[in-house]
């Protein structure tokens, strides 16, 4: 019963419209209407003659969540018009008729939350009857929504391979490393070289995930396709990067552009005390060219970590590679003063999919090493990534050129993470060369996507209407004890009256799921936990949640 209630609720109502009247029943054809009005016949009747007749609902509104006692209230128009009977149909079968004004019927909408089709039929005489009609329909929830939960993460990452003097070693494949997550060994299931763009090895078949894994790593590394490069350029020209080469640099990002292929973009965005998209990404020469000469002079203070996490923000929601690369001195003066290896996404599609996001650190001339020192964030934010910080000794071009050389020749790989087994928020990662002359440059650290329910709970906190409403939807399928608590939060501060009455919904799923469970336990301990269910639901002081109480007693 428990799961019916909670399938059940994947149907809550948050909508209605009211269609136009339909065409005159057959049965009861338009009489013609005379121009000379009746002796003695009000005068409203012979101006609602004159005019179209409507049936307008007045309750249910639209876009409220219909459950428990609900009323069903129309008006019929124009004003004065002199209605014989007004009658009421729900789900084809006609239930009530009214004679009064107001036109209502007070109805149970039950708390199973089917959809449901309301018919209401005005007649009066000497005029063919009016109708109007509303469907009660499904919230249009995001498809990721609908995602369950998944005992695996899917790792995907991308990394460097160098030799002694630095330079990229291509050619290896999945046998030439090993690779530990929180200390445990675990296998490559895929490794493809970027430059080749083609699997070194096949997908394997684990004992683990079966078919399954294997084809959500085919999906994500198709045989012979580039995945694109996504790059965001964040240059810091706060006043301690006055003294910046600036035609000197320009030149310079002109050459990494010459690395990128045709389905690579770029962004850039430019910060001091606030940060400024000078483009979006794009692939156009001539536009980043053009936001790059409108970079402004240095000056004011420095809000790094603001521009970090817009960077990556953007970043998130685009497919492939992404890179951010940073030319500053990392002295941020404004703003935050951190910020986590990866943005923490509340897109549940992704919530198995995670793919860290490189940071490359360029520290300009001016500066030097012990600034990585006193900046342990900045400089576990780009070695944890996969990037690394690079002192700008022999100029901006040969920094820019080693980074072109690299994205060139990375490689991905992916693997999966037993959830049950790596309960922390972050996964260690280790990724070596089996050769010790070769030295691996991967992301060490990456967040977890952790349960779908903390996840959910995180969306129904967050600030999007339509995620709040579609979280506690979704919520009651995981029980009372993780569900309850959440919802009866939500419904205390929330102000959205569609939001709210979502929320009221799955609480009263949960409390009823609850309630039902009760009868298995020993008579006395029933009687607590039925008093304790009653006091909460009781609590809520909502009319549909005792007449929900009436139900269960």
């Amino acid at each position: 019963m428990a799961r019916l209630f909670s399938l059940t609720l994947m149907g809550v109502l948050l909508g209605g419209s009211v269609l136009p009247p339909s065409a005159p029943d057959s049965a009861a054809p338009p009489t013609t209407e005379t121009t000379s009005p009746a002796i003695g016949e009000p005068e409203a009747n012979r101006v609602s003659k004159e005019l179209p007749l409507q049936v307008r609902f007045e309750s249910p509104a639209p876009g409220r969540v219909v459950f428990g006692p609900a009323r069903i209230e129309v008006s019929v128009l124009p004003p004065g018009t002199a209605v014989e009977r007004v009658e009421f149909f729900l789900d084809g079968e006609r239930c009530a008729e009214d004679r009064d004004s107001p036109y209502a019927y007070e109805w149970d909408a039950g708390y199973e939350f089917f959809s449901h089709h309301i018919e209401v039929v005005a007649h009066v005489p000497g005029r063919a009857p009016a109708r109007a009609s509303m469907e009660t329909t499904r919230v249009a929830v995001r498809e990721r929504v609908e995602v369950e939960d998944e005992p695996y993460d899917l790792i995907e990452i991308s990394f460097v391979v160098t030799r002694s003097d630095g330079r990229p070693v291509r050619g290896l494949d999945r046998g030439d490393f090993q690779l530990e997550v929180d200390r445990s060994a675990v296998p490559i299931e895929t490794l493809v070289e970027e430059r080749r763009r083609r699997p070194a090895d096949h997908v394997r078949q684990t004992a683990t995930g079966g078919r399954r894994k294997a084809a959500a790593v085919s999906d994500t590394h198709d045989r012979g396709v580039r995945r694109p490069l996504s790059v965001a350029l964040l240059l810091d020209v706060s006043r301690s990067m006055r003294l910046i080469e600036r035609e000197r640099f320009l030149l310079a990002v002109q050459r990494l552009l010459d690395h990128l292929r045709t389905e690579d973009e770029m962004m850039i965005i430019s910060f001091s005390n606030d940060y400024e998209i000078r483009t979006d990404f794009t692939s156009d020469p001539r536009t980043l060219h053009d936001a790059l000469v409108s970079v402004p002079a240095p000056d004011l203070g420095t809000n790094l970590y603001d521009a970090i996490g817009e960077a990556l923000d953007r970043l998130a929601r685009r497919r492939g590679r992404r890179v951010v690369i940073l030319y500053s001195d990392g002295q941020a003066t404004a703003g935050r003063s951190s910020l986590t290896a990866t943005p923490a996404s509340l897109n549940v599609m992704d919530q198995t999919r995670r793919a860290p996001i490189t940071l490359y650190w360029i520290i300009p001339h001016f500066q030097d090493a012990r600034i990585v020192q006193s900046t342990p964030s900045l400089r576990r934010l780009a070695t944890g990534s996969g990037g690394r910080w690079i002192l700008e000794t022999d100029g901006i071009e040969t920094v820019l050129d080693e980074i072109g050389e690299e994205l060139k020749s990375q490689y991905s790989a992916s693997f999966f993470v037993d959830k049950k087994k790596h309960r922390r928020p972050y996964y260690e990662i280790n990724l070596k060369a089996r050769s010790p002359s070769l030295k691996v440059q991967a992301p060490t650290l990456i967040k977890g996507s952790g349960s779908l329910v903390r996840r959910l709970e995180e969306m129904l906190n967050g600030d999007d209407l339509e995620e709040r409403a579609a979280a506690a939807i979704q919520l009651p399928r995981y029980g009372y004890s993780q569900a309850y608590y959440a919802l009866r939060s939500r419904y205390g501060r929330e102000k959205d009256p569609e939001v709210r009455d979502a929320v009221l919904a799955a609480l009263l799923v949960v409390l009823r799921d609850k309630w039902q469970e009760i009868d298995s336990q020993p008579p006395q301990e029933r009687q607590d936990s039925l008093r304790h269910i009653e006091r909460q639901i009781t609590r809520l002081k909502d009319p549909r949640a005792l007449a929900l109480l009436k139900t269960l007693h």
